[in-house]
């Protein structure tokens, strides 16, 4: 079983857009707060490093997977499970 510590939570959507392209599984979309949801991915080894790198401006990605990513990040919040 694994716990909390194996997850990445955000309410950023384009973060977890960007987390959706960077290659980042996704486990579930957390809607516990009607107001707020949050994307909750599998941690991993590089994934603080990607963050950060977003955070600062510095990620590069490839536009066409990161405009799918946010379709799909879309899709998934009008859907009623993940």
């Amino acid at each position: 079983m694994r716990n909390e510590d194996e997850y990445f939570a955000t309410s950023d959507f384009y973060l977890a857009a960007f987390c959706i392209a960077a290659g980042l599984a996704l486990h579930h979309i957390d809607r516990a707060n009607p107001r707020r949801v949050s994307f909750v991915f599998w941690d991993s080894k590089g994934r603080k490093g990607l963050v950060e790198e977003f955070l600062l401006g510095r990620a590069t990605i490839e536009p066409k997977a990161l405009i799918s990513a946010i379709k799909e990040a879309k899709q998934l919040l009008h859907q009623d499970t993940v």
